[in-house]
């Protein structure tokens, strides 16, 4: 009897499946098994026989097209669901306040906060990307790029570990307008008028336009957003792909049949493909629609919905470098500091304290802390206590439920991972689908309020809206936390002067920066590659191919010795002569400096530690936060300025850089013998 256990215990979920198969269609048949078959395949090449190499490979070459069939389908699914139900513009009209809402609070995000890349170097790798899916249809980030015979040309594509459809939507913009680095900024400042259209448009499902108008400046008092609106980073585009989604899945579930399926599969992707951990809100498109067949008693699919899993192919390629192979090999960090339980309790008090830490120079908003929280709880028991009678309803409920529960588990992988904490300036990002969750259920909860008989009160949307003033206005205004990026505070001081004082784009650029100088177009090329080939980065002067070569460098404060040392991972050879053109202290521990390369000393040992007497005598200007200024060329009495004599050319002289491509990237790149 032992041995039949086994097979017995399987018999009811068979007998099931073998229900709803043959109680269906052969159209439907055929559908569901091509839906599972390409699942399966996906997965299966996920799991079993994927590599990095061939994840990168696909990724570069079919990235951008599987991504602009993905947005026309979505293009073409919301077309047919607004066919025949658009309410005309008589009837929009009266929300006019919601409208108003949107162009108030999106002009407010965009005034104060500075318009820059922000997140170095994640949001230089994104426009990067945008570039190269710009120019050649290809999704990969240049690594550097040279001036050659009247044209710059970018070496090194290179694959990243990041989403496509940020740097797909910005690549757009650039198709429609020119090339500019600052489209970014055009698109995440279109993408806050969109969020807060989208925002009213949940209030008024909820509950009425007063439940609209109330969402909308929950959302102004965010500092976060306005820092996001005016960056280039994917997080708002992230946050608005899931309110589209619970939009998109509710209308799913109101509808019957296959209603509605078709752009909820599509919002689905395209939301896979806006953050790395939104692929799991494609389980709770799965798990509604399974709810909604179990509602109406039988399988509905279109054809484009049982072949949708082929569009999930780039966020799954995404994965599988982000893994770096899928052998544990965490992408940037190790697989200790992924899903480990160690991270929560570290994580968790850092989270509760930004939450709801009252500070003038924090992006975080104490109001929609405390609301959002309570009314997500409350959110949770009212429905999770009427889950059968909502599951029989075509209401908001219960997409609701399931994308508030998909946020919450985005969140927990947060809290189990350690990418540093919310509290960090940088890091702060990561709450924004939680703070978006917040919203909703505080929507939500305001509508059930009203539906009590008692309209919402005029002063919460009065309160609601100073406090957006009082609060948020300042913080954005001071941007104290944008000035925290130190990186991004250096870096961009050394592009603005080398970008005013190369106009003719005739100076090379070392540094560790090489992809943000390739996107504004400045011939330069990565301090790695500089240090395996010193001799001919020094030589580029000689040869004519270049007036001068500036090297970009960090320094900090080391305190057991007192000196300033050069900071790691991307040290200079220092056998590079270099004299001081400009630095920019922006902490009394950092600085960034801008130097001239003078020549080569091979008699030093080969190395790339800085010695901190080379640093003597140097003069420098102490300011910080957004503003500064550089210093006047400092001293360099003690450094070499010449090659040695007898010291010969690292490579022949030549009039001009060859004419074939291939001898050209040759020539130009580390692999030059």
């Amino acid at each position: 009897m032992v041995g039949l256990r086994v097979p017995v215990l399987p018999l009811p979920g068979a007998f099931m499946i073998a229900h709803f198969y043959f109680n269906h269609d052969r159209q439907t048949r055929w559908r569901l098994l091509t839906a599972v078959a390409l699942s399966a395949a996906v997965m299966e090449y996920r799991l079993a026989w994927a590599t990095t190499d061939i994840s990168k490979s696909v990724t570069r070459f079919s990235g951008y097209w599987l991504l602009l069939l993905s947005s026309l389908l979505f293009v073409l699914a919301v077309k047919e669901e607004l066919r025949g139900r658009w309410p005309g513009w008589t009837r929009l009209r009266a929300h006019w306040p919601g409208l108003l809402g949107a162009v108030l609070i999106a002009l407010f995000w965009q005034v104060h906060e500075p318009h820059d890349f922000k997140v170095l170097f994640d949001e230089h790798v994104l426009a990067g990307i945008a570039r190269t899916m710009h120019y050649e249809r290809e999704a990969a980030y240049p690594s550097y790029g040279h001036y050659a015979n009247g044209h710059y040309i970018t070496f090194g594509p290179g694959v990243d570990k990041r989403p496509l459809m940020y740097p797909f939507l910005v690549s757009i913009v650039h198709d429609l307008t020119g090339f500019r680095p600052e489209n970014s900024f055009v698109v995440n400042g279109l993408l806050g008028f969109f969020l807060l259209l989208l925002i009213y448009s949940v209030g008024v499902a909820a509950g009425g336009w007063r439940i609209g108008c109330f969402g909308q400046l929950l959302l102004a008092g965010l500092p976060l957003l306005a820092q996001s609106a005016t960056g280039g980073g994917y997080d708002l585009l992230n946050i608005t792909a899931l309110t589209v989604f619970l939009l998109a899945a509710w209308n799913y579930w109101r509808q019957p049949g296959v209603g509605g399926l078709n752009l909820g599969v599509f919002t689905g992707i395209m939301l896979a493909n806006c953050r790395y951990e939104a692929l799991l809100f494609l389980g709770v498109l799965i798990v509604l629609a399974v709810l909604k067949w179990l509602r109406e008693g039988r399988i509905s699919l279109t054809l484009a919905s049982a072949m949708s899993p082929v569009l999930v192919l780039p966020p799954i390629l995404i994965n599988q470098i982000f893994w770096s192979g899928g052998n544990g090999a965490f992408f940037q960090t190790t697989a200790d500091n992924f899903l480990n339980i160690k991270h929560v309790p570290g994580n968790l008090s850092h989270a509760v304290f930004f939450l709801f830490m009252p500070d003038f120079h924090s992006d975080n908003s104490v109001l929609l802390s405390a609301v959002g929280t309570v009314a997500l709880l409350l959110t949770l028991v009212w429905i999770l206590r009427r889950l059968p009678r909502f599951w029989h309803e075509t209401g908001l409920e219960l997409p609701l439920l399931l994308t508030v529960l998909g946020v919450l588990a985005t969140t927990a992988v947060s809290m189990f991972s350690f990418w540093g904490f919310w509290d960090d300036p940088v890091v702060m990002r990561f709450s924004l689908p939680l703070y978006m969750a917040f919203t909703w259920c505080a929507m939500y909860a305001a509508a059930l309020w009203s539906k009590q008989g008692r309209a919402l009160p005029n002063w919460v949307l009065g309160f609601t809206a100073i406090y957006a003033v009082a609060a948020a206005a300042p913080v954005s205004s001071e941007a104290y936390m944008t000035s925290e990026h130190q990186t991004f505070v250096s870096y961009r001081w050394a592009r603005d002067y080398i970008l005013a004082h190369d106009a003719d784009k005739s100076i090379l650029v070392v540094s560790r920066a090489s992809v943000m100088f390739t996107v504004y177009g400045v011939p330069n090329v990565h301090m790695g590659i500089a240090n395996i080939v010193p001799l001919k980065v020094v030589n580029t002067v000689s040869l004519g191919l270049y007036r001068e070569v500036w090297v970009v460098q960090e320094y900090t404060l080391n305190g057991p010795q007192n000196a300033w040392v050069e900071y790691p991972p991307a040290r200079l050879d220092h056998r590079i002569v270099l004299k001081t053109i400009a630095e920019y202290s922006y902490r009394t521990d950092s600085r960034i400096r801008i130097s001239k390369v003078m020549g080569y000393d091979g008699t030093k040992p080969a190395g790339t530690t800085v010695l901190p007497g080379e640093l003597k005598g140097d003069t420098i200007t102490i300011r910080e936060g957004l503003g500064g200024e550089y210093s006047a060329p400092t001293t360099t009495d003690n450094l070499q300025t010449q090659r040695p004599a007898d010291e010969p050319p690292a490579i022949p002289m030549l009039t001009q850089l060859p004419a074939d491509p291939v001898e050209l990237e040759n020539f130009l790149s580390h692999q030059y013998p």
